[in-house]
């Protein structure tokens, strides 16, 4: 069974646009994704664990750092206005989902979330 959230059940259902209205609905200093370890969940693999990292976040920006994602010490996400980590090469965007800090990937076209990382 998925776990709920306030933005709705973390599953492959959760909106893009629901996350979207959890995370603007948090103060600024809320928003940051928390540096730590977390766990890479897929869900086209039906929420299987497929990756771990340890991100390190500023106040802008959130860098995937040590991983075991092939290259995933390359990948650093900016903040924007509305809560949102961005890529600036692709149409990749993380946000914090619920207030244990689980974080969600949308690309684009997608659909719902590719993947969620919750913290360990």
């Amino acid at each position: 069974m998925a776990r709920s959230s306030m933005a709705g059940t973390l599953d492959e259902n959760l909106k893009e646009a629901d996350a979207l209205k959890f995370v603007a609905s948090l103060m600024p200093d809320q928003q940051r994704a928390k540096t730590g370890c977390y766990c890479i969940r897929c869900i086209r693999l039906g929420g299987c664990p497929i990756a771990c990292f340890f991100n390190m976040s500023s106040g802008r920006c959130l860098w995937l750092g040590c991983s075991t994602i092939l290259y995933g010490c390359c990948i650093v996400l900016c903040k924007s206005q509305d809560g949102v980590y961005r890529s600036i090469f692709s149409g990749m965007k993380v946000m914090k989902v619920d207030h244990k800090s689980t974080l969600a990937c949308y690309t684009k076209d997608c659909g719902g979330p590719c993947c969620f990382c919750d913290p360990v």
